[in-house]
């Protein structure tokens, strides 16, 4: 389900604990589901909520259980009550062997990211997407709810997440895997006359979608260093510089600015490992242990390079600076590099062989098991599905081979594409600039 976070309270996350688990139909699923062998999970990301099963117990069971949690998703019937107690309420411990009665406070919601947020990883991310985001913006919320916003909730302040907040039906989808047996056409003949069971009419009601969105980022060089409780003031830290969420790529882009940004932070044959972490070969010693770089699959594909085990006596403007440049000037390097040239050539050496792994690791993924409702499972397959939507075409490959292939046909073309990416400064392959991200935006 898309569920665009409204605020810091946790919406999001609030609904997943009591969707399928509380009022008369969230508590039938629950009670039913191990008479179906039935096997559930769910969690939030950013600005998508994952609800998951399995049963091995036959089609029959599969529909049924099908229909009775999209019924309790869309037409849910849980309480105030409920909410208070699931999200954060306090509770009377102690008492026992002459202990003192103590306050204790309670709630899952609360008590789960009261611990999510001793993370320090989890502090990062959260204070990237602000900078990337900027404040007010539904990226730049806390879809699991802050400690601080969750403990305003008191009595007739609960949060506010009716069922007229759930999205819009347009905004969820379902991928589900049939036993290889099943015929298509009767499956499919058999979901559409249960969906129209459970929701016979069509909503119509408008919301937020991706284009909708309008970053307004922090300014362009500016440094947030963020804390975490730890034991030992010393403890060494991460490092993210991230670039704007100003791209707008497709499903082949995309898969170039990935294989570029593997090929340039990562492993220890990548050139800003060389440059900044391997003790033979790096030009100064900022003292981290690890770098690594992602696009994400957020509205605008923000671009992030991270260095991981940076002492804290190197979190300062000055020193964080330093890095930061020495970044963009590996990016500016690389984008100089004149046709032919032998580092071109090992670079694109490089990223051929990252090409053969990446088709190995698309083969692997569409031949394993997807791991509905195990847990600890993954968005991997909703990952895979949504990217495979950029593309315009309406035959798609699971494995990418059409933007793999796009991809092994461009670095066969003679020249370098990184001096006309890095000139254009917005988003494309050619024209929009997104290989390498423009260095001087980070």
């Amino acid at each position: 389900m898309t569920t665009f976070p409204t605020s810091d309270m946790g919406e999001p996350h609030t609904q997943e604990h009591l969707l399928l688990g509380k009022g008369n139909k969230g508590r039938a699923v629950a009670t039913l589901e191990p008479m179906a062998l039935a096997h559930s999970s769910a969690f939030t990301m950013q600005w998508r909520t994952c609800y998951s099963f399995y049963t091995p117990a036959g089609v029959d069971v599969f529909f049924s259980q099908t229909e009775r949690r999209l019924d309790a998703l869309l037409h849910p019937d849980y309480t105030d009550e409920e909410i208070r107690r699931e999200v954060r309420n306090f509770g009377i411990a102690g008492g026992t062997g002459g202990e003192a009665l103590r306050l204790e406070e309670k709630g899952t919601v609360y008590n789960g990211m009261v611990s999510s947020m001793d993370q320090p990883v989890y502090r990062i991310y959260r204070a990237a997407n602000a900078m990337v985001y900027g404040p007010g913006h539904p990226l730049s919320y806390n879809s699991g709810g802050s400690p601080e916003a969750l403990a305003r909730i008191a009595a007739g302040r609960h949060p506010q997440v009716p069922p007229r907040q759930l999205p819009p039906r347009e905004y969820m989808g379902m991928i589900a895997s049939p036993p290889r047996a099943a015929d298509s056409e009767a499956t499919l003949a058999r979901m559409n006359a249960l969906l129209n069971r459970v929701e016979p009419v069509r909503s119509r009601r408008a919301a937020s979608a991706e284009k909708d969105l309008p970053p307004r980022p922090a300014p362009a060089g500016a440094i947030n260093l963020v804390d975490y409780p730890h034991r030992n003031d010393q403890q060494p830290g991460a490092v993210w510089l991230a670039w704007p969420a100003e791209r707008r790529l497709d499903s082949t882009e995309k898969a170039l600015l990935e294989l570029f940004l593997h090929n340039v932070a990562g492993d220890p044959t990548t050139n800003l490992y060389k440059r900044l972490i391997d003790s033979k070969t790096r030009e100064t010693d900022l003292g981290a242990k690890s770098v690594f770089a992602s696009v994400s699959e957020d509205v605008g594909n923000p671009v992030l390079v991270g260095f991981g085990d940076v002492p804290a006596a190197r979190m300062n403007e000055r020193e964080l600076g330093d890095l930061r440049a020495r970044v963009r000037d590996e990016l500016r390097r690389i984008a100089a590099w004149p046709a032919g040239s032998a580092e071109l050539a090992a670079f694109n050496a490089r990223l051929a062989s990252r090409i053969v792994q990446t088709r190995r690791q698309l083969s692997k993924f569409v031949n394993t098991p997807p791991t509905f409702g195990f847990r600890g499972g993954s968005s991997d397959w909703l990952t895979q599905l949504h990217e495979l939507n950029q593309s315009g075409s309406f035959r798609k490959s699971l494995t990418f081979k059409p933007q793999i292939a796009a991809v092994e046909k461009l670095l066969a073309a003679d020249g370098n594409p990184g001096p006309d990416t890095l000139r254009a400064g917005s988003c494309s392959m050619r024209s929009r600039g997104c290989w390498p991200p423009d260095p001087n935006r980070t």
